[in-house]
């Protein structure tokens, strides 16, 4: 079983530069990476709803640190 996770590892991540290139050339790199960062978030969320829905309340604790996080632009 590890093989076949270990060819559609090589599969996915070599398709992914073949892809990037003709993205790159229908839209800007600023509006792909912004894209790439929405659904990886989306997903993460997802996976978290389904299996870990206890994770997704913020403490009030935790507010101060991510607002500081968010001013900066620096991504958990």
């Amino acid at each position: 079983m590890n093989i076949v996770f270990v060819f559609l590892t090589f599969f996915v991540w070599s398709t992914s530069f073949s892809l990037g290139k003709v993205a790159l050339q229908a839209s800007p790199p600023l509006f792909l990476t912004g894209f790439r960062m929405l659904l990886g978030g989306l997903i993460l969320l997802a996976f978290l709803f389904l299996f870990r829905r206890k994770d997704l309340r913020i403490k009030k604790h935790h507010l101060f640190p991510l607002f500081l996080l968010s001013l900066s632009s620096v991504y958990i």
